[in-house]
Order: C-alpha cells, then structure tokens, then sequence
C-alpha cells in the first residue's frame, strides 16, 4: 500500500489563505445543511492540564473520512516543544484504506484562524480597526495573517506573558508590515478594542466584563474543553448573543458555557450555529452589544482543509510517497 506524507511546508505551498478561508466557510455552512459530517469529539485528560484528543468528520458525503489526533500539552512551553501537536490521517473515499497522513499542526492553525477570520467577518457590524490578543503561541501569529487578509487597515495589540515569545510575535508583524503594539496587561490590550481574541491554555478567566465595554467581539479559541475558561460567568452574563461553532459540542466541552448551562444562567437554545448563519448569509447590523464566539474547534474543519490538500498534492511536486 502507498502512503502519502504531506510536511507542514508541503501545506504551505499547497494553499493560500483565501483558498483555507474558502474551505471554512464551506464547510460550516454544509454541515447545517447536514452534508457535512461530524462524529462527537473525544478529549482525554492527562497530567499537567493536558488533552489528548480524536476528531473524526467527512467534508461532505462522498468525501473521505478524516480523522486528526494529538495532543494539548502547556508544559511544554518549559521545555521548549511546541504545545499542540496533531497528525491528520485521511482514508481513500472508495476504498477505505489510509492514504494520506498530513501534518495537523499546520492544518490546525491555518483552519482554526480563518475561522476566527470569518467569525469577525460575520459577527461585527463594521470592519474592526483594532483588534486585540491574549496570548503568545504560534495561533496569535496564525490570526495575524488571516485577519490582515480581511482587514487590512486593521491594527493588532497583544498582551503575552513570555518576554521571548512577545519578540517572536513583534518581529513577525514588523517582517509583514503590520501595525502592532505589546502591551503590558490584559486589560491595556483589550479596553477600547473592537474585537477580542483569546487564544491560550488557561483554566481560569483572563477577561472581566467590564474590560468589554466597547467590544463588538469577544472570540476565544482557549475554551474548547470542560475547565479551560478564558472568560468567566461575568462575560457571558454580559453578551448580548454568543455563537459557537457546533452548539451540540459546545454545550459539553465549551468551558464557560457548559459551567453557565449547569448554573441554570444560560438556555442552551440561545447559542447561535455558525454555519446556520453563514448558510443564510448573515451579517450583523448593530455594534451596540457584545458578542462571543465561543471556538471549540471541531473535525469538520479538517476535513475541508485535508480533502483540498490531497487534491491538489495529486501529481504535484509536494510531498512524498512510500510503500507500506
């Protein structure tokens, strides 16, 4: 059997950041309309606050099932590793074997960010002229570029604890021309801004609603799982509307949500379907209110990016092939 091996330069070289946008807006907006597939999502605990986790989903029926695996490991920072890790494997659609192994860290950024690009798109009134972080990995940098290809006037500030880190993000705005400050606190990188990111491995809330009087959007990426909270009951009790990228998902793993949902405070018939709105076209009209999207992360995405990439891999000079 041949194997496909496709590096995290290989998906580089494969797509642009408006051929991963595309795939994201697709997809979400398939599943609501029940063609896209999503299996439940699997997360395992481990020491240290780490997650082990399995995504299984088709793109679409007739699409090959995908499956991503690994791991999310916030000590690693001391170790100088990365703190996700994540291999894709893709099954050929007709016969079921295992034809493509894909890096899944690469994969995850890009499809995690465009979806947080496409989220601000759809869920603010006017293009946000700043745009604020909480966090230092490589997601921020993720961000950085698939909101600058939608908001290019757009300034970025962020707020990262880890001084190395913070000159990583700070020379690659200044390499890429973007308007950047770092800032000192949470609350200096959020207050004013129009849009909030959040995209850490914390268990506890980084945010207070009062931070948010002038936010549009609040989006975190950190609270995928039950105990990661990047915001806290204040936050949520402070939304207007909250949107998630799979409500059936979220309402067991989205941290702040599944903490607010068991307190009696929030009617899980309220959060908003992503793809719902996407599929309808929807655009938000008034800036008055804060709004969350609350991104858990889900197989769907994956799968969209993995089935363009095996496409246009085929009889290209990109990626290697062995026996088995």
């Amino acid at each position: 059997m041949a194997l496909h091996f496709l590096s995290a330069a290989d998906v580089h070289a494969l797509v642009s950041l408006e051929d991963v946008l595309q795939t994201q807006r697709e997809v979400f907006a398939a599943m609501y309309r029940g063609e896209a597939l999503l299996a439940p999502r699997a997360l395992l605990p481990g020491d240290h606050e780490s997650v082990a986790f399995a995504y299984l989903a088709r793109a679409g029926i007739g699409q090959p099932a995908v499956v991503k695996m690994g791991s999310i490991n916030p000590t690693n920072a001391e170790i100088g590793k990365p703190a996700i890790h994540a291999t894709i494997l893709v099954s050929d659609e007709k016969t079921g074997e295992l034809h493509t192994i894909i890096d899944g860290e690469s994969v995850t950024l890009m499809r995690t960010a465009a979806a947080s690009a496409i989220a601000v798109e759809t869920f603010t009134a006017a293009a946000p002229k700043t745009i604020a972080f909480i966090g230092s990995g490589p997601q921020i940098i993720s961000h950085m570029e698939f909101l600058h290809e939608l908001f290019p006037s757009a300034t970025f500030r962020t707020f990262a604890r880890n001084p190395e880190r913070a000159h990583i993000l700070a020379e690659f705005a200044k390499s890429h021309h973007l308007e950047f400050t770092l800032a000192k606190s949470a609350r200096e990188a959020v207050e004013g801004a129009d849009v909030v990111i959040t995209a850490t491995n914390s268990t506890t809330p980084l945010l207070e609603a009062t931070w948010l009087a002038q936010t549009q959007l609040l989006v975190s990426i950190g609270s995928f799982g039950p105990g990661r909270c990047e915001y806290g009951q204040d936050v949520v009790h402070a939304a207007a509307a909250i949107a998630v990228d799979d409500v059936e998902t979220s309402i067991r793993q989205a941290g702040p949500l599944v903490e607010a949902i068991a307190a009696g405070t929030l009617d899980p018939t309220t959060l908003i379907s992503f793809g719902e709105k996407l599929n309808a076209g929807f655009r938000r009209t008034s800036s008055d209110d804060l709004w969350i999207y609350n991104s858990v992360g889900i197989g769907i995405q994956d799968a969209a990016l993995a089935g363009l990439l095996m496409q246009r891999a085929e009889g290209s000079k990109f990626g290697r092939t062995i026996e088995v």
